[in-house]
């Protein structure tokens, strides 16, 4: 000090911490997802600082990914989930990703994350005719409806009128998800 005093000096430690915040656990509830169904996403998220909150960011298969609103957290581990439509057809890739901010206001993102949509199956149901026992020479009406989440494009009819080999009907296009498809025939 000013006046000639020497006084020995205390030792004080500090630690600083530069680990980034790690993402382990990240799974889906659905590993084969198709159009329509909900998808539940999650991730355990660690940060030896704290963590403060975290936002999801998900691109639907546009090649764009679009961020949830930040949701608070606390501690230094936890379970986070979020839910999703699989708005998108067989075939395409959905990816997403998360971003946490620990308190210490640090950002970090995971890895991307990224599955493909499943093709949904074609279903019939519906299956009648306007006549349940039609006599030689009688036209009847074939109804089905054809359902696929995916979009219908067409279908083509195939016959066996009692010779034991099916005839192919030309192409008929369909459009939506769901159709109903008439045919007529005349019995032999």
């Amino acid at each position: 000090d000013t006046l000639g005093n020497t006084e020995p000096s205390l030792n004080y430690s500090l630690t600083i911490s530069s680990s980034d915040a790690t993402f382990t656990l990240n799974n889906t509830n659905n590993s084969a997802p198709k159009i329509n169904e909900v998808v539940q996403f999650n991730v355990t998220i660690t940060d030896n600082t704290g963590l403060a909150g975290f936002i999801f960011s998900y691109d639907n298969g546009t090649g764009t990914f679009a961020n949830d609103s930040f949701r608070t957290l606390s501690g230094t581990s936890a379970g986070v989930s979020v839910n999703k439509t699989i708005e998108r057809v067989g075939g395409i890739v959905i990816s997403w990703k998360w971003f946490v901010n620990d308190t210490g206001s640090a950002w970090n993102s995971s890895s991307t994350y990224e599955f493909k949509v499943s093709n949904t199956e074609t279903t019939f149901t519906s299956n009648i005719t306007n006549d349940t026992r039609p006599s030689s020479n009688e036209t009847i009406q074939i109804n089905i409806t054809i359902n696929d989440g995916d979009g219908l494009v067409g279908f083509i009819f195939a016959w066996d009128n009692a010779t034991s080999t099916f005839t192919n009907d030309s192409f008929r296009n369909l459009s939506g998800t769901s159709a109903t498809a008439s045919i007529n025939r005349t019995i032999q």
